[in-house]
Order: structure tokens, then sequence, then C-alpha cells
């Protein structure tokens, strides 16, 4: 259903650090999975004890949004009850896979482009920087049939964003989640920028100035001057 739909549906794998085996496991068996939303396992790149891969179905983003859904509530477990490292090691992540397969093959291009050519904000909200052993930005000209880079283009045309570091904050998944949406809304435009930092703070104005992504709007306030909005709102009537 997700890779026909026209609208972007979203599924996670979060990749949690429990302090013990048996954590892991109570965890496991609390949540009962796997139910009709989640899915749990063990994945050979964590620690064999204490790591643990949440998978979810895919979700579009008003769903994720809606309050006490699968997802958040398994998160809110692990974090609460659990006490998962919240961000977790960094060798842990957050996959991202969304249904490209919607978008037309010139937006497709700008949208892992944008990704690539605005990587410090990526890292910014990604809370990690590249690492080849997890994942890598690589050469954009010859990023394709490498599953360990900053987006995965996989072979059913949806993509993976693999730069997200492991975390059970809902919030801050939610952040996640959005910049990739406003990513990919951002890049509908072929004339929106993406390079330098004018093309960031253009960026990062607009996600303000839309409302539409308030986790990731909290994030970019943080370090968005009132000063730099003011600035960079009159351009927006010619972006996006």
């Amino acid at each position: 259903r997700a890779r026909k739909a026209a609208i972007a549906f979203y599924g996670f794998e979060v990749e949690l650090c429990f302090e013990d085996a048996n954590s892991r496991l109570d965890y496991f068996e609390e949540v009962g999975f796997p139910t009709a939303e989640l899915t749990a396992e063990r994945d050979g790149s964590l620690d064999d004890d204490e790591g643990l891969e949440v998978i979810s179905r895919p979700f579009s983003l008003a769903e994720l949004r809606q309050h006490r859904n699968p997802l958040q509530q398994a998160m809110a477990l692990a974090e609460e009850r659990y006490d998962v490292a919240s961000p977790c090691p960094t060798g842990y992540g957050v996959h991202i896979t969304t249904n490209a397969q919607r978008l037309t093959r010139d937006h497709r291009a700008r949208l892992v482009d944008a990704t690539y050519d605005m990587r410090s904000l990526t890292e910014f909200v990604a809370g990690r920087k590249c690492d080849k052993d997890f994942f890598n930005y690589g050469n954009k000209l010859s990023r394709a049939g490498s599953k360990y880079t900053a987006i995965n283009e996989r072979s059913d045309g949806s993509f993976e964003f693999r730069v997200f570091r492991g975390t059970a904050e809902w919030q801050v998944l939610l952040s996640y989640v959005e910049y990739v949406d406003a990513l990919t809304e951002w890049t509908r435009n072929p004339g929106n920028p993406t390079h330098g930092p004018v093309g960031q703070a253009l960026f990062r104005a607009w996600v303000h100035a839309t409302g539409r992504y308030p986790a990731l709007s909290h994030r970019f306030t943080s370090t968005l001057t009132k000063e730099a909005l003011a600035c960079a709102l009159p351009l927006l009537s010619r972006a996006a």
C-alpha cells in the first residue's frame, strides 16, 4: 500500500541500547512483539546483550503525530521504564524509509543532492557525523549501489535515510521524519537553494515560517536568531 501511495509514508528502524540483556528481554515481552504495527529483532551490528532494533510499519506523518500512537508508546516505555540511553551510543542509528517512488526522477535527484549539499544541517538534525562503519556521505556521483551512505537508494525505488542517531526520545524522532518531509517539500521547487549557508538559512527560515514542522522548527529556532529569521523571511516569497 505505501509503495503505491501518492502521499508520503515513513517506516522506522530504531536501534536501542538497553542496560543489559535482561532489560532488553523484559521490554520485548512487555511490548508483546510482534504486534500489528511493530516488530523487534537483534541486529548483528549492535551489542549482543544490549542492542535491539524496533521496526515499524510505514506510517503517514499524520499518524505519527497522533497522540500515543504505537511507535510513540513503545519508545516512551523504553525511555521511561527501561532507561534506554537517549541519545544512544553513536553506533546506534535510526533508519527512516520513505516511498520515494511517488516522486519524479528529477525530484528524487534533488532530494538526495540536497541532503548531501546541506551536510552540516543534516548532521545537526541527525545528531552525529559521518562514520564509515555505519554510513558515509561519499561522492554524490558514485553513491549508487552502496547501502552504507547517507541515503540508501533501494532497488524498489524507496529511499532509506541512514544518517540519524539512535534515540527513544519521541520529539527527536519526530524531528527526524519532519526533516525528511520538509526536505522533500523544499526540493519540489527546482529554484529553491540548497547550497551554502544562504540555502541552509533559507530552508531553516522556511521550516519555521510554514508552521508545518513543529518538532523540527523547535530544534532550529534554538540556533536561528530572530535577526536571521527577519532577514530571510522576505526572500521566502520567491521560495517554495
